[in-house]
């Protein structure tokens, strides 16, 4: 009911803490429907990680507009399929004028591309509409106070400096205070995404993406024979690279790939494209 129960059926919604809300999670075998990988990562971790990046790079190459090959050392190529107007810009950055990209190390086009990116995954989750708005306008107040106060504790900080220098005593207290004052107004500043509340629907999809998390988490072998039946094996990779499951995904891969030698040769390059998934982020570096 939590996570596919409608308002109009006569529930109700209230406010519960992370951990209580985590204890409504099961095991769901499919994630939502509705929503991409990236997004479902973001919402889980409510902060963009590399991970989500790298999520976004396979879930363009499943939508074929670019290739990814050379598992351990990926390679990215151009792909047949024209890339969203949202996703150009991002690849032509990546790409910078040039047919292949190489990520066996540090590249500096596809970094400018990277940064890109992140910017437009946090745009997304802070203009997502699973978060409730009253929780951003505190949030908003909150940095915004805090900022003032890291200002006021520095001037404080300085002129007790300056005491301390000349008289000692009052102004070491003086000091003191204004170290006081800078961190706390940093320390609010920073735990200041503790103040954001998703709505139902945010909660309800967070349910549903935490439940089949913990299907990653614990998959074997014969889950992924029965992903690649239904041609859902790139999907769940990235899905398992997305929520920071790709090590026990891959391992269930692994597994079923050695139990069943016929799968691995008819899967090959599914299961190159998911080893390349996890080396992406190493290009950025």
């Amino acid at each position: 009911d939590a996570a596919f129960g409608e308002l109009e059926d006569g529930l109700y919604s209230e406010r519960v803490d992370q951990s209580d809300l985590a204890a409504l999670a099961t095991i769901e075998f499919e994630p939502p429907r509705d929503m991409s990988a990236v997004e479902g990562g973001l919402l889980l971790e409510e902060r963009v990680l590399d991970q989500h990046m790298s999520a976004w790079l396979l879930e363009s190459a499943i939508r074929d507009e670019i290739q990814l090959e050379g598992g351990d050392e990926p390679i990215l190529r151009r792909g047949a399929a024209p890339p969203h107007p949202s996703v150009h810009p991002i690849l032509d950055a990546m790409f910078s004028g040039r047919y292949s990209v190489e990520l066996d190390s540090y590249d500096g086009a596809f970094q400018t591309g990277w940064h890109r990116l992140y910017g437009e995954l946090s745009d997304w989750l802070n203009g997502s509409a699973h978060w409730d708005e009253s929780g951003r306008r505190h949030r908003t107040w909150v940095r915004a106070l805090s900022v003032v106060g890291v200002i006021v504790g520095l001037v404080v900080f300085v002129i007790g400096a300056v005491m301390a220098a000349r008289s000692g005593g009052s102004g070491l207290a003086v000091l003191i205070v204004g170290s006081a004052i800078v961190g706390g107004a940093t320390g609010a500043i920073v735990n200041s995404f503790e103040l954001l509340v998703r709505t139902e629907v945010g909660s309800a999809l967070w349910l549903r993406i935490e439940s089949f998390r913990r299907f990653l988490a614990a998959s074997e072998a014969e889950h992924v024979d029965n992903a690649a039946e239904r041609g859902v094996l790139r999907q769940y990779s990235a899905w398992a690279v997305a929520l920071g499951e790709s090590k026990a995904w891959f391992s269930a891969v692994e597994a079923a790939a050695s139990r069943n030698p016929d799968m691995a040769h008819r899967h090959r390059r599914d299961l190159a494209f998911m080893a390349s998934g996890v080396h992406i982020s190493s290009a950025a570096r």
